[in-house]
């Protein structure tokens, strides 16, 4: 490699390195945020939501609610909790007279509830107050740490440079140089279809074993002739077998997910992912293992149905394949994505020979 695509890729490394950066302080502040976005909520529950409930009454930092009715909860509070064929519970306040019965086997709860109304009673609206500035301290917490952005726009000018000093070699790079990284630019492009052009071979291989042909060339992509295909639609069509075998085909490569997940992974990448990565390469195990049998044996009639299914298969999971978009893949992702393919180019080639 020249010593000018050694420094391009350098660059290039630097970039994507950059960009993990940036979205690793936006994840963090994301999380940042949603931490201190429960704190307030944790603070507003403390004052507008019911401390304790009993026989309709609810029970908050001053004051008690029953039967739409607000009642202020202060030192004069009174309560007074009677048994006989029934619990009755009355409480005074400021604001009239709560009479409520309930079983007598509530009595227990009952008396929790009545501790809790007399503490707030007297300690209610000091503690409302605390309630209302602890609000008021998480908010500004939230609007504080939505408005320090300075890690991400540090991570963000750090991959400015770095994309710039990228494009600054290409900019001034002489015409061999250019040369030299579009052509690295199209095998990188083509990366992924080399796993078609082999498979291909595989394939056209497979069809001149079952037709007792020789391959005149070895084909780009994976599509077969028209031709070959309706000849193996009509050589197959009077087998009695066919849907007897076809139950035994295995089942297609999961595809991957449209979404990502909200947490970020701990090892970079996605459970997800790797499972369909997984199932890409567990295919063309399977893929080139039918192949081999198709050498042995090319005359029986659940090979050839097989083989069809398996073309399919195929075409499809090539479809998958094409339709990842790197640019969105985390940079641990990028080099299981990476370390797969050559796996299965290996494979496909020693199949092949």
């Amino acid at each position: 490699m020249s010593e000018y695509l050694k420094n391009v890729e350098a660059a290039e490394a630097e970039v994507k390195a950059a960009k993990k950066q940036l979205q690793q302080a936006e994840r963090a502040k994301k999380k940042e945020i949603n931490a201190a976005a429960k704190k307030l909520q944790a603070a507003r529950d403390d004052v507008y939501r019911p401390r304790n409930s009993f026989a309709g009454i609810d029970l908050y930092l001053d004051h008690l609610e029953y039967n739409q009715r607000s009642y202020r909860l202060d030192q004069s509070v009174q309560t007074d909790l009677r048994i006989r064929d029934k619990l009755y519970l009355t409480i005074s306040t400021p604001d009239g007279i709560i009479n409520v019965d309930a079983d007598k086997k509530s009595e227990s709860k009952a008396d929790i509830f009545v501790g809790d109304v007399l503490s707030a009673a007297a300690h209610g609206r000091e503690n409302y107050e605390r309630g209302l500035q602890a609000i008021d301290a998480a908010s500004n917490e939230v609007q504080t740490i939505e408005n320090d952005r300075r890690q991400i726009e540090d991570a963000a000018a750090v991959l400015k440079d770095k994309e710039d000093a990228l494009q600054y070699l290409i900019d001034t790079a002489a015409p061999h140089e250019v040369d030299l990284l579009n052509e690295r630019n199209r095998k990188q492009k083509k990366q992924k279809l080399i796993i078609g052009g082999v498979a291909g071979v595989l394939l056209i291989a497979g069809l001149s074993s079952l037709f007792g042909k020789k391959p005149e060339s070895q084909p780009s992509s994976a599509a077969v002739p028209a031709a070959e295909k309706e000849t193996v639609k009509e050589e197959t069509k009077q087998e009695p077998v066919k849907e007897e075998v076809k139950e035994e085909v295995k089942e297609e490569p999961k595809e991957e997910p449209a979404e990502q997940p909200a947490e970020e992974p701990a090892d970079g990448i996605r459970p997800e992912f790797r499972e369909a990565m997984e199932s890409y390469e567990e295919f063309f195990d399977e893929y080139i293992a039918f192949m081999k049998t198709v050498e042995e044996d090319s005359t029986s009639p659940e090979i050839l149905m097989k083989y069809y299914d398996y073309l399919e298969q195929y075409t499809e999971t090539m479809e998958k394949l094409d339709a990842i978009d790197e640019s969105e893949l985390s940079y641990e992702e990028d080099m299981l994505y990476l370390e797969t393919l050559n796996r299965i180019n290996k494979k496909l080639y020693e199949a092949a020979q």
